[in-house]
């Protein structure tokens, strides 16, 4: 596999890992997930780390657009958190492939 195929397979994983989480806690909330209570709170510390680490890039996403539509950002800000949030996807996804490639190494014996 090309080093460019290796690349579009982790950012997409990360896609599909984030899109999954957020669209569970989504449910969960009845409301678009975002950097905010309840979610995120100083008296559930790992809570509020673990949801960032899957759903963060589509947190970030929605405030972005959020604070665009009520002017508090512009162009070039919404496409830096943009931006922001695919580098995170794929970060995500080189996490999660090496996770469960060595999980896979383990449990082969």
């Amino acid at each position: 596999m090309s080093d460019g195929s290796l690349i579009l397979f982790a950012f997409l994983t990360g896609m599909v890992i984030t899109g999954l989480s957020v669209s569970i806690i989504e449910a969960g909330l009845q409301r678009p997930a975002s950097f905010s209570a309840p979610l995120f709170s100083t008296r559930h510390p790992f809570r509020s780390i673990a949801m960032s680490m899957f759903a963060g890039p589509a947190m970030l996403i929605n405030d972005a657009n959020n604070a665009y539509a009520e002017r508090k950002i512009g162009r070039p800000m919404q496409f830096s958190c943009f931006t922001t949030a695919a580098f995170w996807m794929l970060a995500t996804g080189i996490v999660s492939i090496e996770v469960i490639w060595r999980l896979g190494r383990i449990m082969s014996f």
